[in-house]
């Protein structure tokens, strides 16, 4: 991760992070906050410390709409092997900060 991340960041119990993989709303349904309900559904019963997600750098309007729902940028992961992206921005939030 860059920059690199304190030894105390990437510490886990195997139950302390959550991973936000995918969520898509159809762009139809965009701007109606049906992303937000998503999310909030999503992670409202989650029993993790916080959640995790991986966003397109290039996406500029993605990342701040995910800063406005308390998301913070961590830093940057690189992408795997057949990944859509070179590299990603790691985004981190508190689960209790959903409540």
């Amino acid at each position: 991760m860059n920059p690199p991340p304190r030894r105390d960041f990437v510490a886990e119990t195997g139950s302390r992070t959550f991973a936000v993989i995918d969520l898509a709303v159809l762009p139809k349904n965009c701007g109606h906050g049906l992303g937000r309900q998503l999310m909030d559904a999503l992670l409202g019963s989650r029993s993790e410390e916080r959640a995790t997600l991986a966003a397109n750098p290039n996406k500029r309007a993605l990342a701040e709409m995910y800063e406005r729902w308390g998301w913070r940028k961590a830093g940057r992961v690189p992408g795997g092997e057949g990944e859509t992206q070179p590299v990603f921005d790691l985004y981190v939030i508190a689960l209790a900060s959903r409540l």
